[in-house]
């Protein structure tokens, strides 16, 4: 990541999809992140939870989440990057059928004081039919996901997920 004192984190994914598309996070979903102090490097050692529905007051306004670091007592934050100019660039959106196998960035965080180092990929994903647009939702994307769309009368799926 870059040394910017406000570097913006990707997460970018790629999968194979089968019969689905628009696979995007669901409305308020909750982030699973491992982060790394960039004073001492310390790592998290489970995945910290971020989520846009919490908001903790810092000393330039607030953030989705905040956290001291164990070691070195560095404070940190993270938040969802909404701002049209400053997502620029990045084409935050959800993946299409024609994305199987790409990388797809799908969210964008600030991060202030930590670097994020890898995202744990799980549940809150929604989905839609790719020839019916019948909705899946609550999708759990830790390991494959399969399901029947009646409208279409198949199979669909998500597979070999990497973040």
């Amino acid at each position: 990541l870059p040394s910017d004192p406000m570097p913006h984190f990707v997460v970018r994914v790629r999968c194979e999809l089968e019969g689905v598309t628009d696979v995007q996070p669901q409305e308020h979903m909750s982030w699973h992140l491992i982060l790394e102090c960039i004073k001492c490097h310390e790592r998290t050692q489970k995945p910290v939870i971020v989520s846009d529905e919490e908001e903790v007051p810092t000393v330039k306004g607030t953030a989705n989440f905040s956290m001291r670091c164990k070691e070195c007592t560095h404070e940190g934050t993270i938040s969802f990057e909404t701002t049209p100019a400053r997502l620029r660039g990045y084409d935050v959106r959800a993946i299409d059928i024609a994305d199987t196998g790409k990388d797809v960035s799908v969210v964008c965080f600030e991060s202030r004081g930590y670097n994020i180092v890898d995202v744990v990929v799980g549940e809150g994903w929604q989905a839609k039919g790719a020839e019916t647009s019948t909705k899946f939702a609550d999708i759990d994307l830790s390991e494959d996901w399969v399901d029947y769309d009646v409208k279409a009368k198949e199979s669909v799926g998500i597979y070999n997920v990497k973040a």
